[in-house]
């Protein structure tokens, strides 16, 4: 009866973390201000070579394979990061009720490593996505 409560307190904290993190939705501006616009109106201006690489940026496009594979980076290690931190708090409270059972001390120390070494996969994953998208794009 004990290991039911842990396994559904475990489940419940899982449920609300993931939930957390897919509710969660970016906020944007309503109208960005971008100050070169004005700036870049007057006729001497337009010929400067600020202004000139503002307007290429405002017409340059990304390609949106990329921008797809960043997005699907960025929820993968998401969903990665919160499953590595949902089992290392599982671990650790198998750790802590372990009540010195010698059996139970080393698969919550597992679990701990395996959380561990999963979220600095995760984190090293992405970082080397960003890395390589940034240069891409």
């Amino acid at each position: 009866m004990k290991q039911l409560g842990q396994k559904l307190a475990i489940v419940l904290i899982g449920v609300f973390c993931v939930l957390g993190v897919g509710l969660a939705a970016p906020t944007y501006a309503a109208n960005p201000v971008n100050p070169l616009n004005d700036a870049c109106k007057n006729a001497n201006a337009q010929s400067s070579a600020v202004c000139q690489q503002a307007a290429g940026e405002q017409n340059s496009q990304t390609n949106p394979v990329i921008t797809d594979i960043a997005k699907t980076a960025r929820v993968i290690s998401a969903i990665t990061g919160v499953a590595s931190v949902i089992i290392l708090v599982a671990g650790g409270i198998g750790f802590i009720t372990s009540a010195g059972n010698a059996e139970a001390v080393t698969n919550a120390r597992k679990r701990i490593m395996s959380a561990i070494i999963g979220l600095a996969i995760s984190a090293s994953a992405y970082l080397i996505i960003s890395f390589v998208i940034s240069r891409v794009l």
